[in-house]
């Protein structure tokens, strides 16, 4: 699926870049810092979902292997 990246309302930055012909010498080159980085996040949003769902997954676990050593520890 394609998708256009840094389009989109926002914050541009402009540059002035030394490209090569037919553009030339001191050539304007904006580029629109909100949309891409809302497109970055976007685009990242799926691993770092799985990231936090793996923390919260071995937090988890790690919480139900001390109250079962725990318990264990008592009843002995």
């Amino acid at each position: 699926m394609y998708r256009a990246v840094g389009a989109g309302p926002g914050k541009t930055i402009t540059y002035l870049v030394d490209l090569p012909q037919p553009w030339g010498r001191d050539t304007q080159v904006t580029i629109p810092v909100d949309a891409l980085v809302g497109d970055a996040l976007v685009a990242a949003q799926p691993s770092m979902d799985a990231a936090v769902m793996r923390g919260v997954v071995g937090v988890a676990a790690a919480m139900v292997l001390a109250v079962g050593l725990g318990a264990w520890l008592l009843r002995r």
